[in-house]
This record gives C-alpha cells, structure tokens and sequence, in this order.
C-alpha cells in the first residue's frame, strides 16, 4: 500500500487523474449548472470530515481478536 505517487510514473499518474470518472462527473455537473464550486467545496468537505473521524475512531479502537471476527466459527482452533 501507501502512496502511489513513490512508485508510480507521474505520467501515469496525470493520465488516471485526467480519466478519473468522479472528477469527470463533477465538471459535467458543474458546466451544467447543477453543482456550483461552492456546493462542490462543501461536498468534498463533509467527505473528508466523514473520512477524518471513521480513520480516527478505527485509529482508537482495540485491535479486533478471532471471536470479534468469526474466525472460529470457520476455521478450526
């Protein structure tokens, strides 16, 4: 995992940036007239907002055993 842009060519990168289908979605809208750059601001606030507190809350919690995750019930002990 981790940080994309350390192993990947920054060409390769522009070019999956240039074809992100969400960023896409979110010019048509906005040259539609549908999203205005303030409410596409909000949008994209409050996602990280959620992002920021479920990272924090997982970050907080104890690591999950065999019974939290029903292995037991599936693998034999």
């Amino acid at each position: 995992a981790g940080d994309s842009a350390t192993y990947r060519d920054p060409e390769e990168l522009a070019l999956r940036r240039d074809d992100d289908p969400v960023a896409r979605f979110e010019a048509q809208l906005l040259e539609l007239g549908t999203l205005s750059r303030a409410e596409c601001e909000g949008i994209q606030r409050a996602a990280q907002s959620e992002v920021d507190r479920a990272f924090a809350e997982a970050s907080s919690a104890s690591s999950a055993g065999p019974d939290d995750l029903g292995l037991l019930e599936v693998l034999p002990a």
